[in-house]
This record gives structure tokens, sequence and C-alpha cells, in this order.
């Protein structure tokens, strides 16, 4: 199985290299310069060179801080990137998960979160990334996490 993972420096990226091979996976990580979220529109192609079996969305704009004087790229990492993902795997027809922060939520749930729960939308960062999950639920086949 061919996985394509996004955020190619990132934690999940490293953790499936280390892992993937023992279970006959091949990981191939994705990241700047050539897939650049804030820049969507080549996303589609990219995509389609690598041939995937699966993608995994890990990549985001993660500088929460900076996030409040940097809201337009934080919003094209973190909300139209995802949604290119989403797009460009369901043309492709290749499954895809989104890994997003717990940031977007309020912390007062005794239970494990679904794609339902509720979203905090005070924090710039937060309501960036919750944008994300939107389009990766209503292009199937995507799982969002």
């Amino acid at each position: 199985m061919r996985i394509v993972v996004t955020g190619k420096k990132g934690q999940v990226v490293q953790a499936l290299l280390e892992r993937g091979p023992a279970f006959g996976a091949d990981i191939v990580p994705l990241g700047r310069p050539e897939l650049d979220l804030a820049s969507p529109e080549r996303v589609g192609a990219l995509l389609a060179a690598a041939r995937a079996d699966l993608i995994v969305s890990a990549a985001a704009y993660t500088a929460v801080d900076k996030a409040e004087s940097e809201p337009d790229l934080a919003y094209a990492v973190n909300a139209e990137g995802p949604r290119a993902l989403a797009e460009a795997a369901s043309s492709l027809g290749v499954p895809l998960i989104h890994i997003s922060t717990d940031y977007v939520f309020d912390g007062s749930k005794d239970s494990p979160w679904t794609e339902t729960t509720s979203l905090r939308r005070s924090a710039s960062m937060a309501r960036r990334s919750s944008r994300a999950k939107t389009p990766c639920l209503l292009l199937p086949p995507t799982l969002s996490f």
C-alpha cells in the first residue's frame, strides 16, 4: 500500500516512516516546497503524480500565536489546503484521513470528540483549523480525526 502523508517533517510522518514498512506500507512524505498548502492550486496534480492508495493529511499551520498576526496564511494552510486535499482525493477515488488539532475544542468533554462535536471558535487558530473539517467530511471517501 502506498500512503502519501502531508507534513513531511512532522510527528505523524516520522511515526509512519518508522512503523509503516513493517506493515508493508510504502510511506511517501509530501511537504514544502513541493507541496505547499498555502498554494492549493497545485495539490491535485501533485497527489495524482504520487499515485497514493491512501492520503493522510497531517500538515498544518501550527504556530498558534503567529496565527493571530498571519490570519490569511493560517486560513490558507488550515482551511483551503485541506479542502484542496479533500477535493483531489475525491476526484482520484483515494481515501483521505485528515488529522486536525484538538485546539478547536474547548476541552470540556468527558468523552471522545467526534465529527459532530461543537467547536470553539474564539481564537483565530481555532476558527481557521475548524474550517478544514467541513470539506474533509463532505467529500467522500474521507475520514476526519
